[in-house]
């Protein structure tokens, strides 16, 4: 047999508002996590797109400087450069990796963080409904027994 076990559970009111309040600090904490993983990024991005505009006008200002060069200067220059190129763009390529990777994890953690606060808000929900099924259980019994008792009053 497969399928949604149910059981029942006897909780009190000051433990179902502690969960209660866990349930919604989580929301918050995933709020909190989603912005703050947010504004990492942004900030890490801008750091990294200042950094490459900084090397991108470095290499063009050594491209003006090299036109004034000889052809065997302009060669060597060249040569000296582009291993500092090739490695600048790989590093471009692993920032942009980095950051893919970061969103991922991020939507990952946002999922699961929603999963567990959906489990949590129907467990709660359940142990609800089997709390006020109870009182109303009790509720139940302590009017038949005034009532039985009222009747043998009567008699």
């Amino acid at each position: 047999m497969s399928g949604e076990k149910d059981t029942i559970v006897n909780i009190r009111r000051s433990e179902y508002n502690r969960m209660m309040n866990t349930c919604n600090r989580m929301d918050n904490f995933d709020n909190s996590l989603s912005a703050r993983l947010n504004d990492m990024s942004h900030n890490l991005r801008r750091d990294l797109n200042g950094r490459f505009e900084s090397v991108n006008n470095r290499f063009s200002s050594i491209d003006r400087h090299m036109s004034g060069l000889s052809d065997d200067m302009q060669r060597i220059e060249s040569e000296q450069n582009r291993p500092i190129q090739e490695h600048a763009r790989k590093f471009q390529q692993g920032i942009s990796a980095l950051s893919q990777e970061m969103s991922d994890q991020r939507r990952e953690y946002h999922h699961l963080i929603q999963q567990q606060s959906e489990s949590f808000k129907r467990a709660l929900q359940a142990q609800q409904q089997e709390l006020e099924s109870q009182i109303s259980q009790i509720r139940d019994s302590i009017q038949q027994k005034e009532a039985e008792e009222r009747q043998i009053m009567m008699v």
